[in-house]
C-alpha cells in the first residue's frame, strides 16, 4: 500500500511540477473566429508544454518528505514574492496539494557529507522518514547504491521514465544496469553557476578557449 501511494505521489509531483504557468484570472469571452485564429498561431512548443496530470484527483492528506541540505530554497518557496521563478515554484506546490492533498516538506538531513549517511541510516532502521532524497551529484552516491538504500524508479508503476519532464539522456547515462536508482527531472532546480573569463587574456597568452573545453565533454 505504501509503495503504491509513493508511486502516485512521485508521479503527481513530476506531472504537476511540469505544468506550464498561466494566469488564473478569467478573460472576457471571444468570438469563435478570433479564438480559432489565435489557436492556429500557437507554436507546437506552446501546446506540448501544457502537461495535464494523468493521476486522478484525490486526497492522501499526508506529507511528502524530501531529504535535502540546508540551502535548497528553490525546491520549495513558502510564498509569492513577484519573482517569476520563485512564484512558479510556489504555484507548483499549491497545485500538487490541491490535486493529491500532499504537502511537500523539506527536511534538513545535514550537509552534503552527512545527507547520504542520514538516508542510509533511516533505510537500514526501517524508518520511512524520507520519500525522496536530493543528493549531491556524486558525493555519497556510491555508498547509497552499494548499501541498497535506493529504490528503483522503474519499479514504480505510476512513474513513466519516458515522460518529457525527465532528462532522458542523463537518465540513461546514470542508469545502473537496468535500474533507475537516481533521477533528474523538471522538479529539480539546481544552483546556477557560471564561469567568467577575459577573451583578451586568452588571445594574449594563447590559452585554450573555455568554449572548446566544454564542447569536448559532450
Amino acid at each position: 500500500m505504501k509503495k503504491r501511494i509513493l508511486a502516485c505521489l512521485l508521479a503527481s509531483i513530476m506531472l504537476l511540477g511540469s505544468t506550464a504557468c498561466g494566469t488564473t484570472e478569467e478573460e472576457p469571452p471571444k468570438n469563435n473566429a478570433t479564438t480559432s485564429a489565435e489557436n492556429a498561431t500557437k507554436s507546437e512548443t506552446e501546446i506540448e508544454t501544457q502537461y495535464i496530470p494523468d493521476i486522478e484527483k484525490t486526497d492522501y492528506a499526508c506529507d511528502f518528505n524530501i531529504a535535502t541540505v540546508h540551502d535548497k530554497d528553490m525546491v520549495l518557496v513558502e510564498k509569492t514574492t513577484g519573482e517569476t521563478l520563485g512564484d512558479a515554484v510556489y504555484e507548483r506546490a499549491v497545485k500538487i496539494k490541491d490535486h493529491v492533498g500532499v504537502d511537500l516538506v523539506l527536511l534538513d538531513a545535514g550537509d552534503w557529507i552527512e545527507l547520504p549517511n542520514t538516508i542510509k541510516r533511516t533505510v537500514m532502521s526501517g524508518d520511512d522518514t524520507y520519500q525522496l532524497g536530493m543528493t549531491h551529484v556524486y558525493q555519497g552516491l556510491a555508498d547509497l547504491i552499494t548499501s541498497n538504500s535506493l529504490y528503483d524508479y522503474g519499479q514504480l508503476d505510476s512513474v513513466n521514465i519516458d515522460a518529457p519532464y525527465w532528462a532522458t539522456d542523463l537518465m540513461e547515462e546514470i542508469k545502473i544496469g537496468d535500474k533507475y536508482l537516481m533521477g533528474h527531472s523538471d522538479f529539480f532546480l539546481t544552483d546556477a553557476h557560471c564561469i567568467l573569463f577575459n577573451k583578451d587574456m586568452l588571445e594574449e597568452y594563447n590559452l585554450s578557449s573555455p568554449y572548446e573545453l566544454v564542447a569536448r565533454l559532450f
